[in-house]
């Protein structure tokens, strides 16, 4: 799976809720990806396949690392949804 794939899943999957305030998550959905592009020597193949830990846990923390600080609720709930529609993909 593409990350562009990816990220549409997850936004068609938002935008099938009932949300109070969609845009926060789609906020946090953007930099979420813009984290994983910028390490895509991590989480993108060379042929643009996605891979990611096997436990998202990893993948929060070192996004926490990167932005210095805790994930917002949002954010959490983005990497969550983001290894829901990932599923079925190997991990590493």
């Amino acid at each position: 799976m593409k990350l562009e794939e990816l990220k549409k899943a997850v936004s068609d999957e938002l935008s099938s809720r009932n949300l109070k305030n969609p845009k926060i998550r789609g906020n946090a959905l953007i930099k979420v990806c813009d984290f994983i592009k910028k390490q895509s020597n991590k989480y993108i193949m060379t042929n643009g396949d996605l891979i990611f830990p096997s436990d998202k846990d990893m993948l929060k923390k070192e996004y926490e690392r990167y932005k210095g600080y805790n994930l917002n609720s949002a954010e959490s709930s983005i990497i969550n949804e983001i290894y829901n529609q990932y599923k079925g993909t190997t991990f590493e």
